[in-house]
Parts: structure tokens; sequence; C-alpha cells
């Protein structure tokens, strides 16, 4: 999500002040440092008020939880969508540090916070940047995934997902950072209702969409490939996804050519032989010579 404009009056105020401490932190370090070439033992006699000076000036650094409470109140607030846009980006910052993402999920209990900016009637910005901040927070590591999963985020994103196209790129990166690589949720990701459906639906937006295709062929193939023993049905190989699966095989970008040929392997691995077949899918459809290499072995002569 790109933020226009620069800081307010007040977050400018904030950056100043930091600016302007961290120069005199530096300078009283630099003044008092000790030459090592002087042998002089112990420790030497400082002023205290310098030492009181600094002590002051250390107390009035925010950690990075607070800074994220900070965030979050704005968040919660009726502040307008350029401060919440900032709010998520500076929260955006510390959670891709693991343990930030777990603190963001327990101590400041944000998730519900993120899943209630999804919501239809918030502005588009605001929905992206949350999930986008979802996706990054799950990403592997499952004690988030599993708060999230506890505040039923699967149907909320689910049911975004299948209506909300400006956001739709977001989206599967939150539901696909939610599931991958936990087996439990994976497992529960195919028992809800459209969910599957919910991702295949994005392949068919091929032509209007290219990159939320590559993102839907990428968690597909991520759902019947990774996790073995995860339960899983069959995959969905009805005419309309497959047709779909078929023009991103054909299109001119090779990634997307990529991504289809693992996901059409997938489908071939697990029973859909006649479909892919009925389809008209093959590998002369692939323009990329090791596209088409790495599937010929499969539909044989």
């Amino acid at each position: 999500m790109q933020i226009s404009g620069n800081f307010n009056g007040g977050k400018q105020a904030e950056y100043e002040k930091a600016q302007g401490m961290n120069n005199a932190i530096f300078e009283f370090c630099m003044r008092h440092n000790d030459d090592p070439s002087k042998k002089t033992e112990g420790i030497p006699e400082r002023d205290p008020a310098e030492y009181e000076w600094l002590k002051s000036a250390l107390a009035d650094i925010e950690s990075e939880e607070d800074r994220m409470k900070n965030c979050l109140a704005v968040i919660r607030s009726e502040a307008d969508v350029g401060s919440k846009e900032i709010a998520m980006e500076e929260i955006l910052y510390y959670v891709e540090d693991l343990d930030k993402a777990i603190d963001f999920c327990k101590s400041l209990k944000g998730t519900q916070d993120l899943l209630n900016l999804l919501k239809p009637e918030t502005p588009a910005t605001l929905r992206d940047g949350a999930a986008n901040l979802i996706g990054t927070i799950t990403q592997n590591n499952i004690i988030c995934q599993a708060i999230f999963f506890a505040q039923k985020a699967l149907p909320i994103l689910i049911s975004q997902l299948l209506t909300d196209e400006a956001c739709r790129t977001r989206l599967l990166f939150a539901l696909s950072s939610c599931v991958r690589g936990n087996k439990d949720i994976i497992t529960a990701f195919m028992r809800e209702p459209n969910g599957v459906e919910a991702v295949a639906k994005a392949v068919e937006g091929h032509a209007k969409d290219a990159r939320s295709c590559k993102k839907a062929l990428f968690f597909l193939t991520c759902l019947w490939r990774d996790d073995k023993d995860a339960a899983k049905p069959a995959p969905p190989a009805d005419s309309a996804h497959l047709q779909s699966v078929r023009a991103a095989l054909k299109s001119d970008d090779v990634t997307t050519q990529e991504l289809a040929a693992d996901w059409i392997l997938q489908l071939l691995a697990h029973g859909s032989k006649e479909q892919v077949a009925a389809a008209g899918i093959c590998p002369a459809d692939a323009s990329d010579d090791a596209v088409r290499e790495k599937l010929a072995p499969h539909f044989g002569s």
C-alpha cells in the first residue's frame, strides 16, 4: 500500500525530537569516550547531572511495544484515513519480526482490530493494509496462525476474497499466510464452505489480474503438495477452473506458466487426469521450453 504525503505535524515533531535525542546521546558518548591509550584505573569521575540527563533522555524513548500500542489506538479511534494508514505502516515495520508479531497478537490483542478493518464499508486502502498486516503477521508463525484461526479469520477472509476484487491480491496473501505450513489449519480450511472455490476464482481472473492469479496458483499448489498428512478432498477440476488454468499456462509470463504447470501436476497426481485431458490441456500450451519439458512426461506420447 502506497502512502502519499509526509508525516503530519505531530509525527514530524516526534521524529525531530527522536533525531535530536539520538544526536545528543551520540555527542554525550563521544565527549566522554575514554582514550584507550590512557592507562587510568577505575571509572572516571563524571558530573552526576550528566548522568541524570542521560537517564532522563533514555527514559523518554518509547519501546517498540509502546509504539505499536499507540498505533493501535489510532486505528481504534475516529482518526482520519491518512492517520490510520500511517499507523498501519508503522505496525507493519515492527511485526516483520516474529516476536513482535506475537506481541501484537497476544499482548496487544490487535487481531480483531485488523479483521474488523476488512468489512466492506471500510475504505479500500485500509482493507488492503489490514490484509497485508494479517499476511505479514501470520506468515511462517504458527502462534499467530493459531490466534487468528481462533478469531474466525478463515471465514472472514474467504468471504472477502469472493467479493472484494479491489483487495484480492492482499487477501490471497493473508489467507495463504494464515493456512500454509499448518496441517491442522489446512484441514480446517479444506472444510470451509467456498474456501477452495474462493482461491480458484482468483485464477479465473487471470486476464484482468495476473498478480492475483499467480498467488492463487501458488496457494493451490501448496495446499495439495505440502503437509501430505493433512486431510484433503480432490482438487477442483471443474471445466471453468481448468480452462482458467489452461489460459494461465498460455500466458506470455513465464512465471505464470511455471505456476500453472505446478498446479496441473498436482491435478494429475490427485486423480484428475480425465478432466485435464477433456479440458484440452497439453504441454504444447506453454511457450516456455522448460515448462513444456516439465509437463511432457506426465502426458505420455
